[in-house]
């Protein structure tokens, strides 16, 4: 599948590659289903939104699939943040580690409104810019809640979860990168890492119907 996408991406086919991105997902959501993913109603909805989105990004160029892809991607990303925000903790952290995190955040953000303002001009209206900061804020938020699960728990399972909302930040970077910039080469990566993205979702799902989860590292 990689290597029929990145044949795909060298010779520019875009519609050929987004078509290949759809089976990818679909692919791993059959997989998703066989691990038993139906029982886990919110990793279930977001998969789906992913599998919608893909659906959307065939029709990019038109002005409403535009904005729907990135709706039902940010639905998708929100469920996600409900999935695990549960699961953190802050109060067991010291504040250094609380510091550290919202440093990071804080520029997560900074660059988030530099990257948007370096393609302002191309963006379609207000709805879009407006979208892609509600894009850029989801995954953000994702990605420190997911870290800051693994950093509690240290399980495979934490770290499967982890490892699926940075790949997914990963993967939408180098398409936006891709995309907007028109550097086509940044779709290679694009896709490795949506791919992991749905691999490591996989994982997580199969960890979760595991009857145990120890720790990655033993820490006295």
């Amino acid at each position: 599948m990689l290597l029929v996408s990145s044949y795909s991406i060298y010779h520019e086919y875009l519609e050929t590659s987004r078509i290949l991105r759809l089976t990818t997902a679909i692919s791993f959501f059959i997989l998703f289903l066989i691990n038993k993913g139906y029982k886990y109603y919110k990793l279930l909805f977001a998969f789906l939104c992913f599998v919608v989105s893909d659906v959307f990004m065939l029709f990019y160029e038109n002005i409403v699939l535009n904005k729907l892809t990135s709706m039902v991607t940010v639905i998708g990303y929100v469920t996600l943040i409900s999935y695990i925000i549960k699961k953190v903790q802050v109060k067991n952290l010291n504040k250094y580690v609380i510091s550290f995190f919202v440093a990071l955040i804080l520029f997560n953000v900074y660059k988030l409104y530099d990257i948007i303002h370096t393609i302002k001009y191309v963006l379609l209206d207000h709805v879009q810019e407006m979208l892609l900061y509600m894009y850029g804020a989801s995954l953000i938020t994702m990605c420190a809640l997911s870290v800051n699960h693994n950093f509690k728990e240290n399980t495979k399972r934490s770290m499967y979860f982890m490892l699926a909302t940075f790949s997914l930040a990963l993967s939408d970077l180098c398409a936006f990168t891709g995309y907007y910039h028109k550097i086509y080469s940044v779709y290679y990566a694009d896709r490795a890492f949506y791919i992991l993205a749905l691999y490591f979702i996989v994982r997580h799902t199969h960890q979760l119907s595991q009857k145990g989860d120890e720790p990655i590292f033993f820490v006295e």
